[in-house]
């Protein structure tokens, strides 16, 4: 007779599998259907975007994560359309406008209705194979060279703008960019000039893990680092090489339908389980804005002044 029934859950669902449970009735052929790179299991820390269709399109989860979804034991993806544990999916949308906008200027910052859009002329693969340096409030901290010369550029007058914007200050950047807003952030934050938000699109690493220790250390404001389902960029320096993230990251699909705001700092979970990162369109691409298509417009018409102005206006709007 017992023989009989483990024949029975061999073949229909495996041991424990019950027909009369809710749970896993017509479940077993729902796995049976998935593609292989669904079928992996990655327990309780789920790796939320490999097991998905294409590493970020949320377009199949594995039973189990769905179960654990459901469960509350991991979080479920976030409408764009729906706010969630202080981010601001709209306004991060009309960010990315004013860092897109910032195509067309020239490398350092603008200043425009109480947010500071800064502009890195680095090439954000390249900052793996820069030489690295210390920061004056900081000798253990090491971040590339190039940034660090960038930031020693416009220090003077980017304090002096930010100090004199009679409000909190909302810090934005894209790729290199937004690696060059994050040591802008923390450079305000060291000299008292009120900071609202740092909000980045597709950042690489910054610095090391003592810098990531005392930028986490230093501010008090909110930090979004937005991701883009398989962009590369946020992968670059390696950890493996003893860079680390900064702020919370903020992990959007392919289609930027829906998001998860992962945890401080490195979050296995979010783009660092892409197996894959070879979405160079998905940086080109964030928050519905076209980043690309920005700069090929920048270089066929500029127009820097007057379209930064206007975005600008949106966002204070």
């Amino acid at each position: 007779m017992m023989r009989g029934r483990q024949l029975r859950e061999e073949m229909i669902g495996g041991p424990g599998y019950c027909a009369k449970d809710p749970y896993f009735k017509g479940r077993r052929m729902e796995e049976k259907a998935a593609p292989a790179v669904a079928e992996r299991e990655y327990g309780v820390s789920s790796d939320f975007a490999s097991i998905t269709l294409d590493f970020g399109d949320f377009s199949y989860m594995s039973t189990t994560v769905r179960r654990l979804a459901e469960e509350k034991a991991v979080d479920a993806p976030v409408p764009a359309s729906v706010g969630a544990k202080g981010f601001d999916p709209l306004r991060a949308t009309a960010l990315a406008k004013l860092a897109a906008a910032a195509a067309c200027a020239p490398a350092g910052f603008e200043m425009k209705d109480g947010a500071l859009v800064v502009r890195s002329g680095v090439a954000a693969d390249a900052l793996a194979k820069d030489a690295l340096v210390a920061l004056a409030a900081c000798a253990e901290c090491s971040v590339p060279k190039s940034l660090a010369a960038e930031l020693a550029a416009i220090r003077a007058n980017m304090t002096a703008a930010a100090a004199a914007a009679g409000v909190p200050v909302t810090i934005v950047g894209h790729g290199a960019s937004g690696a060059l807003a994050t040591l802008a952030a923390l450079e305000l934050a060291d000299a008292g000039v009120p900071v609202a938000e740092l909000v980045t699109f597709g950042a690489p690493r910054v610095g090391n893990k003592a810098f990531a220790s005392h930028f986490e250390d230093s501010v008090a404001f909110p930090v979004h680092r937005v991701t883009h389902a398989r962009d590369p960029v946020p992968h670059m320096p390696s950890a493996a090489s003893g860079f680390s993230h900064v702020g919370t990251e903020v992990f959007f699909n392919k289609a930027s339908s829906a998001y998860k705001v992962c945890a401080r700092g490195e979050d296995p979970s979010c783009a660092a389980s892409v197996v894959v990162a070879s979405g160079v369109d998905d940086h080109a691409s964030y928050m519905g804005e076209s980043f690309a298509a920005k700069h090929l417009e920048c270089a066929l018409a500029p127009s820097s002044s007057k379209s930064l102005e206007a975005a600008a206006k949106a966002l204070a709007a």
